[in-house]
């Protein structure tokens, strides 16, 4: 194999690499330039932050769900929260979502609230990737809440405990046990 052909094939391998172990995009560049949201332009846009959001005091957010539902930090003071930034078109949000469902389900009666926030998304295709998924948790979009989080790449997981505050995160799809202990952490 000639040197050229070597150099092409390490450069393809180093970004599939880097595509795979960072999750999907959350637009064509790695991100919007500091102070502007996903999906909006800089004069509309909340200011941002710099990346994902460390643990401590989770930020205010609130998001209009599919089924018509304002849903805010503050309504569910005293739960905890799961909430996971993603995308109808993201393979590896599509990977995680049957995952979330099932912590949903099996710790409601624990209080655990799975929430789904698109930044940006058609309404009709959020729609029908829940349906095709299955899913039962509230999902819609907030193109604030994915500013105030940090979020630069999807599917982006936070873990929020009963006091409010971000206990951890994850970029990327993860397997059941995995997200299975980080829940155990918040409840």
């Amino acid at each position: 194999m000639s040197s050229a052909a070597r150099s092409f094939v390490t450069l393809a391998v180093i970004a599939m690499l880097a595509f795979v172990l960072g999750g999907c995009a959350s637009g064509p560049a790695p991100g919007p330039p500091p102070g502007e949201a996903v999906g909006e332009s800089p004069e509309a846009a909340a200011p941002s932050r710099a990346g994902p959001l460390e643990p401590g005091p989770a930020p205010a957010f609130s998001f209009d769900t599919l089924d018509g539902e304002t849903i805010s930090l503050a309504d569910l003071e005293g739960r905890p929260i799961v909430l996971n930034f993603w995308s109808s078109s993201c393979p590896y949000c599509a990977a995680l979502a049957p995952h979330l469902e099932t912590l949903n389900q099996e710790h409601q009666e624990q209080g655990l609230q799975v929430l789904g926030v698109a930044g940006r998304d058609s309404e009709q295709a959020l729609r029908d990737k829940a349906e095709a998924l299955n899913l039962t948790y509230p999902i819609g979009m907030s193109p604030e809440a994915v500013a105030a989080y940090g979020v630069r790449g999807i599917p982006m997981t936070f873990f929020i405990d009963r006091e409010g505050n971000i206990v951890s995160s994850v970029l990327g799809s993860r397997e059941l046990p995995d997200l299975e202990a980080e829940v155990q952490k918040i409840l």
